[in-house]
C-alpha cells in the first residue's frame, strides 16, 4: 500500500505557502520547498528554473515523493515510522532523518519507535542557533507528527478505537504532569539564580523569577531575552531554568496532541487522514 498522500497530508499541514522569512536559512519558500530545491529539481527533470512562487502541486508532490519519501525509505517503514522518517526529512534533511532512524532500528515496537525519533528529533533542534525564534513552531510540530505517528503505528497494529483512545487519554495525563514538573524545576532554578544574584526574600524571588521566565518563554524576541535573563539571573540556572519552560511548552503541545485523540467521538482514524 502506497502511504505516500497519507503521510504527505499530515506533513503539509504544517509546511504552509509562500514565505520568505529573514531569519529562515532556508529562504524564499513555497509549499514548504526552498528556491534552492527547486532550481535543483527543475534542472533535473530538464526544465528552466523560475520562481519557487509557481511551483504547481503536482510538481510539489512529486518533488516530495523523490527527494524526501523514496530517499529516507519510508516505503518501507512500518505506518507512523513512515511519517516521522519523511517529515523529519522534509523538517530537517534526509541525511539526519536517516541517522535517526538508524539509531532507532533495534526498537522493535512501531509505538515507541515513533516516539524515540520525535525525541531525537526534538533534542537536535533544540541544539539549534535558530530554535529561539523556530523552537515554539517545532515543538508543536513534534507533538502533532509523535501523536499521529503514534496512531497510525496503533491502527496497523489493529488496536481497537476504545483501546486507540484510552491510551492517547494516558499519555495526555502524564505530558499534562510533566508540564507541572518542568515548570516547577524551572521556578526553582529561577529562584536559586536570583538569590544568587542578589535577590529578596525566597517567596518574592520564586514568583518574580517565575514571571519572568514565563513571560520569555513566549517572547518573539527570545534569542535577545535569553542572553539578557543569563546576565540577571547568574549563568547556568538561568539557562536551566528557561530550557525547563521550554520544556514545558513542549509537553503542553503533547498533552493537546494526545487529548485531541482521546476526545475524538467518531474514532481515532479520524485525526491521521
Amino acid at each position: 500500500m502506497d502511504r505516500f498522500l497519507a503521510c504527505h497530508a499530515v506533513t503539509s499541514s504544517w509546511e504552509g505557502g509562500w514565505s520568505n522569512d529573514p531569519d529562515d536559512p532556508g529562504g524564499p519558500t513555497n509549499f514548504g520547498v526552498t528556491q534552492k530545491t527547486y532550481n535543483a529539481v527543475r534542472k533535473k527533470w530538464g526544465l528552466p528554473t523560475r520562481s519557487v512562487r509557481l511551483i504547481t502541486r503536482d510538481e510539489a508532490l512529486k518533488l516530495y515523493r523523490e527527494n524526501y519519501w523514496n530517499p529516507v525509505g519510508s516505503p518501507n517503514l512500518f505506518p507512523g515510522v513512515d511519517l516521522c522518517g519523511y517529515d523529519g526529512a522534509v523538517n530537517s534533511g534526509v541525511r539526519q532523518s536517516k541517522k535517526w532512524l538508524s539509531r532507532s532500528a533495534s526498537i522493535a515496537d512501531p509505538v515507541a519507535r515513533v516516539k524515540n525519533l520525535c525525541s531525537q528529533r526534538l533534542s537536535m533542534q533544540r541544539s539549534l542557533k535558530t530554535w529561539w525564534k523556530f523552537g515554539k513552531g517545532w515543538a508543536n510540530r513534534d507533538a502533532d507528527i509523535e501523536t499521529k505517528g503514534v496512531v497510525m503505528a496503533q491502527n496497523a497494529l489493529r488496536l481497537s478505537s476504545g483501546g486507540i483512545k484510552a491510551a492517547a487519554a494516558d499519555e495526555a495525563t502524564s505530558a499534562a504532569n510533566r508540564v507541572k514538573s518542568e515548570k516547577k524545576k524551572a521556578a526553582q532554578a529561577a529562584t536559586g539564580a536570583a538569590l544568587a544574584g542578589g535577590g529578596s526574600g525566597s517567596a518574592a524571588g520564586s514568583d518574580n523569577s517565575a514571571d519572568l521566565l514565563n513571560a520569555l518563554s513566549g517572547s518573539p524576541y527570545i534569542g535577545y531575552a535569553v542572553t539578557a535573563a543569563a546576565v540577571l539571573l547568574i549563568g547556568g540556572l538561568a539557562v536551566y531554568a528557561i530550557s525547563r519552560y521550554i520544556a514545558a511548552q513542549h509537553q503542553k503541545a503533547r498533552a493537546e496532541a494526545y487529548a485531541t485523540v482521546a476526545v475524538t467521538s467518531s474514532g481515532a482514524k479520524e485525526v491521521i487522514v
